[in-house]
């Protein structure tokens, strides 16, 4: 029995030479750590689906759809081991979340996650916590706060919906005891040709016009915000900063990544993830 056991293990080993298991792992380090059974055949193959499942590479997410998948620490280790010793797996994101990134992988094309031209979720927070730590940053950063505290203050003076005052109370709360935490990472930095990020700017654009009504504008101001990523940068490669947001996702959420934006100048799009 041992021995068919040790068979089948060698039957079903990945090896990362195997530009489609490469571009499997690529993926979901892209899309926030999970991908549907029809993503990784859609990428791979059945035959290389299966040999991740049966080689313990592969499991389903536990309290969520029928055939969503997340890589197991073997996965993982040999990818590190094999191709990327500096991967930064976040392990398994949220469904939702996942989905945006889903559908966003449509949109900046897979040639650029096959050749691992993006910043994960948990290498964009290693960054971003570097610097955080920089003289120039804290300098930034207190600037910014200090004048935001100002506005804060006299708008505060003035509401008078109960709502509204809530909520500018919690930022300005969030404001003067933030120390630096209020400043959140993307979820991701994809690094783009010319070509490709106007490209993706048409697929927001259709997708757009497609989508539930809900998100629609938002899918609208994301592109329009591309837009500008591209008119802006000199550069032949484009980098666009992307954060996800769920039903979950609350204003002072978006908030502390809209300071980070404003004082790093590091530009960031902000889709729904759906």
């Amino acid at each position: 029995m041992a021995k068919r056991t040790r068979k089948q293990s060698a039957k079903n080993k990945i090896k990362f030479g195997n530009k489609k298991a490469v571009d499997v792992a690529r993926n979901f380090l892209f899309r926030d750590g999970r991908m549907t059974k029809e993503d990784i055949i859609g990428i791979s193959n059945k035959t290389m689906f299966y040999k991740l499942k049966a080689g313990g590479y592969i499991e389903q997410v536990k309290n969520a759809e029928v055939g969503i998948f997340k890589t197991t620490g073997r996965f993982r280790e040999q990818y590190k081991r094999e191709v990327d010793a500096s991967a930064k797996w976040k392990g398994s994101g949220s469904t939702g979340h996942a989905n945006g990134f889903r559908i966003l992988a449509g949109m900046v094309g897979e040639k650029a996650i096959a050749e691992g031209r993006f910043e994960s979720s948990e290498s964009c927070k290693d960054r971003v916590d570097s610097v955080k730590k920089t003289a120039e940053f804290r300098n930034k950063a207190e600037q910014m706060v200090q004048t935001k505290e100002k506005q804060l203050e006299e708008a505060l003076a003035s509401a008078k919906d109960p709502k509204t005052i809530a909520l500018l109370e919690k930022q300005l709360s969030k404001l003067t005891e933030h120390n630096y935490k209020g400043f959140s990472a993307p979820d991701a930095r994809v690094f783009l040709e010319r070509q490709e990020a106007e490209q993706m700017v048409e697929k927001m654009r259709e997708y757009s016009k497609e989508c539930h009504h809900s998100v629609r504008d938002q899918w609208e101001q994301a592109s329009q915000k591309l837009e500008q990523i591209i008119r802006v940068t000199t550069t032949k490669q484009i980098a666009v900063s992307i954060e996800v947001y769920t039903g979950n996702y609350k204003g002072m959420d978006k908030y502390s990544h809209e300071a980070y934006e404003e004082v790093t100048e590091e530009m960031t799009i902000y889709v729904p993830s759906k």
